[in-house]
C-alpha cells in the first residue's frame, strides 16, 4: 500500500518529504480496506485518521507504538485486519465486522496472564509499555489438561 501511495503522491509534488508524509498517511488509512485500528494511550481503538487528527505531526510515532486491533475469526484464532484482508479478500470487511474483538492475552512480568483490556485496567498510563514487553500467549491451554482448559474464559 505504501509503494502505491508513494507512486501517486510523488507525481503530484516536487517536495519529496511532503509526498512521503502523504504516502504514509494514505497507506495507513487505506491498508486492509481501511479496517486498521490501534489502541491509543487511553485504551480505546482509533483509526489512523483519528490518530492523525489527535496527535498532529506526532501521529505516526504514536500509531506505530500502539498495539493493533485483532479480531477472532471463525477458527477461534486472533487475526489482524491485514490478515483478514489477505484471507478473505473482498469479503474481509464483512467478516471483520462480524468478528469479536480478540482478547490478545500476554504474560506480564509478574507471571500473570492478562488480556489487553486487563493490561489497560491494571497498568493504567504505563499499559502500552508493559503490554509491549509482555510475552505473547499463543495458546492459553498449552500444558493444561482438558478439564483445566475448559475452565478458562473463551474468546
Amino acid at each position: 500500500a505504501l509503494s502505491e501511495a508513494w507512486t501517486v503522491q510523488k507525481g503530484g509534488t516536487s517536495n519529496k518529504g511532503e509526498a512521503l508524509k502523504k504516502s504514509v498517511y494514505t497507506a495507513a488509512t487505506t491498508s486492509a480496506g481501511g479496517l486498521l485500528a490501534r489502541y491509543a494511550k487511553d485504551g480505546h481503538l482509533y483509526s489512523a485518521q483519528q490518530f492523525q487528527q489527535y496527535y498532529g505531526d506526532a501521529w505516526l510515532v504514536e500509531w506505530l507504538e500502539s498495539p493493533q486491533e485483532k479480531r477472532v475469526a471463525n477458527d477461534g484464532k486472533e487475526y489482524s485486519a491485514q490478515e483478514f484482508q489477505k484471507y478473505y479478500g473482498g469479503n474481509a470487511a464483512s467478516y471483520w465486522n462480524q468478528a469479536s474483538e480478540a482478547p490478545q492475552r500476554r504474560m506480564a512480568e509478574d507471571g500473570q496472564t492478562y488480556t489487553i483490556q486487563e493490561f489497560i485496567a491494571y497498568y493504567k498510563g504505563d499499559w502500552q509499555t508493559k503490554f509491549d514487553k509482555a510475552t505473547f500467549v499463543a495458546d492459553e491451554c498449552a500444558g493444561l489438561n482438558h478439564e483445566a482448559c475448559d475452565g478458562l474464559p473463551q474468546n
